[in-house]
């Protein structure tokens, strides 16, 4: 995939001649509006604001997209949350910050672990039928010395149509994000709450 020259702000991705999308960023960075044939994705990066205001931008700009696009259904909801949870001292135990981590054999420390990578792909169809939550946890390396960083990412999704103009997957959009809540909340313990406070 190739890249364009910027237009009106943001990039214009290309493979070959066709234009497949474009990319607007706010002036300062933290506002990320992705739009492609199969698409549409409005991403908030820090500092970060509430939810409601996030909502409340997005609907002129999906209102937007529906007046220029014209897309017929939308086939795919979500909601994904990327946490990055920085731990003030190094080595620590995992269990101290997080509820949902790899489980170490008998007899291998783990202050040896540098990194991992754990995935879990849930299905949660008592929201809905076609709904996953997947979560992935990792270690990364220490954003500044001395310290840790956990990333706990949740992406929850549901595969399944909706007219594009109707308000049903606005709607199942706000069940998703009480879903990544409740997800959240059961995989942190009281210590990552006291860093996130």
């Amino acid at each position: 995939m190739g890249m364009a020259a910027p237009q009106e702000g943001g990039v214009s991705f290309q493979s070959g001649a066709a234009q497949v999308g474009l990319r607007l960023a706010s002036k300062t960075g933290d506002r990320v509006l992705q739009i492609q044939r199969q698409g549409f994705t409005y991403s908030h990066l820090p500092p970060y604001t509430s939810w409601e205001t996030f909502r409340d931008e997005v609907g002129p700009l999906w209102e937007a997209f529906l007046g220029t696009c014209s897309p017929a259904e939308i086939t795919r909801v979500a909601v994904r949350f990327i946490n990055r949870i920085v731990i003030p001292k190094v080595p620590f135990e995992m269990f101290d910050y997080l509820n949902l981590y790899p489980q170490l054999p008998k007899g291998v420390p783990q202050d040896d672990v540098t990194g991992f990578f754990m995935q879990l792909q849930m299905p949660q169809s008592d929201i809905a039928p076609e709904t996953l939550a997947v979560i992935n946890v990792a270690l990364e390396g220490p954003s500044t010395p001395g310290t840790g960083t956990i990333l706990l990412d949740f992406d929850v999704f549901r595969q399944a149509k909706y007219p594009a103009d109707s308000d049903a997957a606005w709607v199942f959009l706000e069940e998703l994000r009480k879903r990544k809540n409740e997800l959240f909340e059961a995989c942190i313990t009281d210590e990552t709450r006291k860093l996130i406070s």
